[in-house]
């Protein structure tokens, strides 16, 4: 089957949208399924203490997947406006001590 692996640059959060677009773009259907459920083998899941972190890895993954396909003015549009919310809402955390 043709397709991309899973980009590198994405450490987690966003690589499946990646690779699905990827294989949308080949042709092939995507479908989203509410009821499908993952296992952990290893029982791994993100801590609160990462959480910061997990939000930021998310933040920047939306970036790349935005400068990746849609390069033009429209990255523009949407980086000012996601920038502003995301960082906005961090930052309002932290004065707010949440």
């Amino acid at each position: 089957m043709k397709g991309n692996k899973l980009a590198e640059n994405f450490f987690m959060y966003m690589e499946d949208a990646l690779w699905c677009w990827d294989f949308k773009n080949l042709g092939y259907e995507i479908h989203f399924l509410p009821e499908a459920k993952v296992m952990h083998i290893h029982k791994g899941s993100t801590s609160k203490e990462k959480l910061k972190k997990v939000r930021l890895t998310g933040i920047r993954n939306h970036a790349v997947f935005m400068k990746k396909y849609y390069p033009d003015f429209r990255w523009n549009i949407f980086a000012a406006i996601y920038y502003t919310k995301q960082y906005g809402a961090l930052w309002l955390g932290k004065l707010l001590g949440k």
